[in-house]
């Protein structure tokens, strides 16, 4: 399920580290829900750290070595970049700083020190306009600051904008050619701009500085997946692992390469040893073996993923929404809709949760819930595939098969999915168009040998056809592999 696609990893700002993470943003619940009558439990209190889930794929890398600090003041003096690091919080640097970088009477020097130190303070404070733009003035004071060019560069990788990043990083390149950590920060920038070639030319670079870059060889690998290069990113992990052993976001990003492969099992293996080596990444692991085990069929063990996931983070909108589509799939329509419920609080303008939150509402056999919430979804975006699938549901327990067909066929044209096109099966069944059935079996079995849904209807129609023994067999592999499929087969008005 391509929507299952679980949030990445997101650390901690290191200050004057060489590469990226993604700013903290922060999600506001709307005082109403925009389609409210849903009674939601209250969340227990959570006093967790907060994340923000990213894409698995760009999850944040392995520190780098600090960059020198600043020269260092007269010994009988204390510079502005010492003061900040020894104030005892942010806001103490940030008005020490401040008083300091309006000093004229300072040397350009000192004031851009103090500029530097004061953008530190505002990036610990996740203002990260605020620190671009005490970046910008001390390389006013000081134009060839390749110290600051990186870190504004860094800066502009978490707002996403790739252009100005890797202008700043190749001005600083320019002042500093041998920095291996500049090499990487440009390639992690030409990344975000999914330009594969350059990325790998600046991290290859790095690795001419030092072979032995564990950093290279993990943001090398991250690129090498992005472009489908299993091989290849599965042996630069594997280098930088060997450099350190303990590296937990190399072995996290190799089980999404095997994810990736569709070599399920070896994934779930992978997550653990990355938890087991830093159980600081637990929220972003148990959301990936989670849709993991989601795929394999284990809907209990990913419903616990995601439990365990939405304990450290309980603003995580996909991450309800996965725990959803897995309650929906276990008959626990009720749960399943006050999680989509919860999601909708969190992004209100998502017509894939209201498809979602619609399709439990029906399979709950509240059709008037279920019609508001996918029209409302189709409101919000006339094409969604989500929305087209719940209403040609919605359509064939009203008896209007050729909307249903309309409508789910439509889905299958805006967003393939072989869960729908699994899907169409039971349609033609239910209209009679056995022959049609049977084409759609045999186009799911022979890009999914093990689709339980298919199997089970290839065993249905054996059946019919006064093939007992046969369709049985069928019947009992499909049950064997998805143990909740009779119940959601029975919505189709089917029985067995």
């Amino acid at each position: 399920m391509g929507y299952l696609r679980v949030v990445a990893l997101l650390l901690p700002v290191v200050w004057l580290a060489a590469c990226p993470s993604q700013a903290q943003h922060r999600f506001d619940i709307p005082a109403l829900d925009p389609l409210a009558d849903i009674t939601v439990p209250d969340p227990q209190p959570n006093t967790a750290p907060q994340y923000l889930g990213r894409d698995p794929w760009r999850i944040t890398r392995p520190q780098s070595p600090q960059p020198p600090a600043p020269q260092q003041a007269p010994a009988n003096d204390v510079s502005p970049w010492e003061a900040c690091v020894r104030a005892p919080d942010a806001s103490a640097a940030l008005a020490y700083c401040t008083e300091f970088a309006q000093d004229e009477d300072q040397p350009a020097a000192r004031r851009a020190e103090a500029f530097l130190a004061r953008a530190r303070a505002h990036e610990v404070q996740n203002q990260t306009v605020a620190a671009i733009a005490d970046l910008t003035a001390a390389l006013e004071l000081n134009p060839k600051w390749a110290t600051a060019f990186h870190r504004r560069g860094v800066l502009w990788t978490h707002e996403r904008n790739f252009d100005q990043a890797i202008k700043d990083f190749s001005a600083a390149l320019a002042l500093s050619p041998r920095s291996l950590e500049f090499f990487v920060a440009r390639g992690v920038a030409y990344r975000g701009k999914k330009d594969s070639v350059r990325s790998i030319a600046d991290f290859d670079r790095a690795l001419a500085i030092n072979p032995r870059s564990e950093l290279a060889y993990y943001e090398r690998g991250l690129t090498k997946l992005d472009a489908r290069d299993y091989a290849g990113a599965t042996a630069d992990l594997e280098k930088a692992l060997e450099l350190n052993p303990r590296l937990a976001l190399a072995q996290f990003a190799l089980g999404n390469v095997q994810y990736a492969q569709r070599n399920i099992k070896a994934a779930i293996v992978s997550y653990d040893k990355a938890v087991r080596l830093d159980p600081s990444i637990e929220y972003y692991v148990s959301n990936a073996r989670g849709v993991a085990k989601f795929e394999i069929g284990d809907c209990n063990g990913a419903i616990d993923d995601f439990s365990r996931a939405l304990a450290i983070n309980e603003r995580s909108p996909s991450t309800f929404r996965n725990r959803g589509t897995c309650l929906v799939k276990r008959g626990k329509f009720e749960d399943a809709i006050i999680d989509f419920t919860r999601a909708i609080y969190i992004t209100p303008d998502s017509a894939d949760l209201f498809a979602e939150r619609g399709s439990a509402f029906l399979y709950n056999r509240d059709l008037v819930t279920a019609r508001r919430d996918i029209n409302h979804a189709l409101k919000l975006d006339a094409k969604n595939a989500a929305a087209l699938r719940a209403r040609a549901r919605l359509r064939l327990i009203e008896h209007d098969l050729p909307g249903a067909f309309t409508d789910l066929n439509a889905s299958l044209s805006h967003k393939f999915s072989d869960d729908a096109l699994s899907e169409r099966i039971w349609f033609h069944i239910v209209a009679n168009d056995l022959d049609q059935a049977r084409q759609d079996i045999s186009d799911v079995l022979a890009r999914n040998p093990a689709d339980p849904s298919a199997l089970f209807a290839r065993g249905y129609l054996k059946i019919k056809a006064g093939d007992q023994i046969s369709g049985k067999q069928d019947m009992v592999e499909a049950v064997q592999r998805d143990h909740d499929l009779v119940p959601r087969l029975e919505f189709y008005g089917l029985k067995f």
